[in-house]
């Protein structure tokens, strides 16, 4: 007879495998790079100023050193998100413009006309 295979939670509520959660490789590795650099990282930003600097270096290497160190020095630039406003009044559009608009909100959603 064929073994059935167990689906779903194999385990008896409450028990696991993993007792002690994630492993803490992450951690372990993070310790690693601070000892190599140092708490402040100087030993990459180093490195990093190196080859944004030099010339001989391919536009690539430059750029992607230049973003690294910006990014981490003066933070990512802000991504603003537009929305509609919290309140919108659509007393003030005619019918055939709230039509047209509905329309294109359809035709953008892939909708039929």
């Amino acid at each position: 007879m064929h073994e059935r295979k167990v689906r779903g939670r194999p385990f008896a509520k409450g028990t696991s495998r993993n007792p002690a959660g994630r492993p803490r490789d992450g951690e372990a590795l993070a310790e690693c790079i601070r000892a190599r650099s140092g708490p402040d990282g100087k030993t990459y930003i180093e490195v990093l100023h190196r080859i944004a600097t030099r010339p001989q270096e391919s536009a690539r290497n430059r750029i992607a050193a230049i973003t690294i160190l910006l990014d981490r020095g003066f933070g990512k630039a802000v991504q603003p998100v537009v929305g509609p406003p919290k309140e919108f009044d659509v007393s003030v559009f005619s019918d055939e413009e709230l039509e047209l608009a509905i329309a294109l909100a359809r035709k953008a959603a892939g909708e039929a006309p």
